[in-house]
């Protein structure tokens, strides 16, 4: 990870344990060993880590804006706001690749795990074409029927831009507890 040479003395010289930042604890303040039989292995994470109470207020306040400037615009849009709970376990940014094997996908202003819109969109997209089109982009594209219609109006289009904004999903009051993978 690289980062401005004056950004990288500051951290040099930051006391560690006052960043309240869990991307950074987790992505950044992770250093390999250099010493011993685990020499080159990454420093382990040792318990649950959870974001600070002043992270967690600085995420809250961004939510609250974007909620207001979203209800802002519901005199001329139709807005849908969902919430849910989590019936289990998630490790958001699986399949990233990354120097530590697995990533996790952390904000990297707030160090809160999250969802991106983009991959919310993707999912739902895909789900979409699984469910109404045989999972064949080119049927959707083309079906002259009210699915095809929905599709291409949520979606969009390579000439048209979608009608539906999805917005970043934040895990709140989360904890990030270490976990072992094996690669099969």
């Amino acid at each position: 990870m690289y980062h401005p040479r004056d950004t990288v003395t500051l951290w040099k010289k930051a006391d560690k344990s006052q960043v309240d930042n869990n991307w950074y604890k987790i992505h950044y303040f992770q250093r390999k060993r250099m010493q011993g039989d685990n020499k080159g292995q990454l420093q382990k994470i040792y318990g649950p880590v959870h974001p600070s109470r002043l992270s967690q207020e600085v995420l809250d306040q961004y939510l609250e804006i974007q909620l207001r400037s979203l209800l802002d615009c519901a005199g001329t849009h139709e807005i849908k706001i969902y919430q849910g709970h989590l019936a289990d376990l998630v490790l958001p940014g699986l399949g990233v690749p990354h120097v530590q094997e697995t990533a996790l996908t952390l904000h990297q202003l707030y160090g809160s795990p999250y969802i991106s819109g983009s991959s919310l969109k993707g999912a739902v997209r895909n789900w979409a074409l699984q469910a109404f089109f045989e999972g064949e982009e080119e049927k959707a594209a083309v079906a002259d029927s009210l699915a095809g219609d929905f599709f291409r109006t949520i979606f969009g289009t390579q000439d048209q831009r979608g009608r539906v904004q999805f917005y970043d999903v934040f895990f709140m009051n989360c904890e990030i507890i270490p976990e072992i993978m094996t690669v099969h």
